[in-house]
């Protein structure tokens, strides 16, 4: 049985999954991939975490940035973010020669009540299904395009180096701030103490701005970048490209996948959803301690009325409040 009151919509209408369904973005939910698995439907994930479960379940999985695929149907689910949304419209879009039929399954706080008019520009016969538990079902007639690619849908931004050299950053849609860098970020970028060498490690990495300006500055650096989001993966992979850096990227949960480093950065992300989540932070600053060579250390940006500092105290020798401004604050801790 799906646990996820969105999910409980597609129970309600179970004649929506077939052999030819492509399931965009669909949430972790072991009841949903249950249901999905014995009609083999492809799968389309951005989270790393939901491709490995849905791989190891033996279901048909692509992780990041969408490939070819054809299909008599296709199931989203709408992301919050409207650009990322409308990104995978176009894309579905460019995958199809004649309309077809498209089913969206959204929240309301995602956006699920103002669909109808989101829709519009990418097709006809927008129907409203089914609607439970602040969750709403639609169906519409999506129109095919030719003109596509992810490149085009990406957006960039500069960040005016401390060696006054502006280095150039893309992000592709559905990245945290993408074509826009956080004044977090940026407080952190302006106030970092690098070493010459040394291994440096940028956690929940994004675009990849805090590891390769990093790199750019201290050039002996080895930065490795991890994220959990498979289109903050491709973006990192593309600036290091663009940039002539040599920095592995991955996916890891967390420190889950690294090795050790003398130099942790992160700017943790603090929501799930409407509500605000502190688990990946607070899991930071316990474990980090496991992830460093000695004298490591761990670097943070965070909102200032969080209280990062009071849990470091519990894990750390030494919490030094760095800088604060604009509502931010940088920390450095050692253990």
């Amino acid at each position: 049985m799906t646990s996820l009151p969105i999910n409980q919509l597609l129970l309600r209408n179970p004649e929506i999954i077939n052999e030819q369904l492509l399931v965009v973005n669909p949430p972790q939910d072991q009841g949903l991939f249950q249901i999905i698995k014995p009609h083999n439907s492809q799968l389309i994930n951005f989270d790393a975490r939901i491709h490995q479960g849905c791989t190891k379940l033996g279901l048909r999985s692509e992780f990041g940035l969408p490939t070819k695929h054809s299909f008599e149907s296709a199931l989203l689910y709408w992301p919050k973010s409207k650009s990322f949304a409308s990104s995978l419209l176009r894309w579905l879009a460019s995958q199809i020669k004649q309309p077809q039929k498209v089913f969206l399954l959204a929240a309301n706080d995602a956006g699920g009540k103002s669909l109808n008019n989101a829709l519009k520009p990418f097709g006809e016969e927008i129907t409203k299904l089914d609607v439970a538990r602040k969750c709403s079902l639609w169906s519409f007639m999506l129109t095919p395009i030719d003109d596509f690619s992810w490149d085009k849908e990406c957006s960039s931004f500069n960040y005016e180096n401390l060696e006054n050299d502006a280095l150039e950053f893309v992000t592709y849609p559905g990245v945290f701030n993408a074509g826009k860098l956080d004044v977090g970020t940026k407080l952190l970028l302006d106030n970092i103490i690098l070493n010459k060498r040394g291994r440096v490690l940028d956690l929940a990495c994004g675009s990849g701005v805090i590891g390769l300006t990093c790199k750019s500055r201290q050039p002996e650096l080895y930065v490795e970048m991890v994220d959990i989001d498979g289109m903050a993966l491709v973006s990192a992979e593309l600036n290091a490209k663009t940039l002539g850096f040599d920095c592995p990227v991955f996916a890891s949960d967390g420190l889950s996948n690294t090795k050790k480093f003398n130099t942790i950065i992160c700017n943790p992300p603090f929501h799930q959803g409407k509500d605000t989540d502190y688990n990946f932070a607070q899991q930071l600053i316990r474990t980090a301690k496991q992830h460093l060579l000695p004298r490591g250390e761990v670097w943070i940006v965070a909102n200032r009325q969080l209280a990062y500092e009071q849990w470091a105290e519990k894990s750390c020798n030494i919490v030094e409040t760095v800088v604060q401004g604009n509502g931010f604050k940088v920390l450095r801790l050692k253990y």
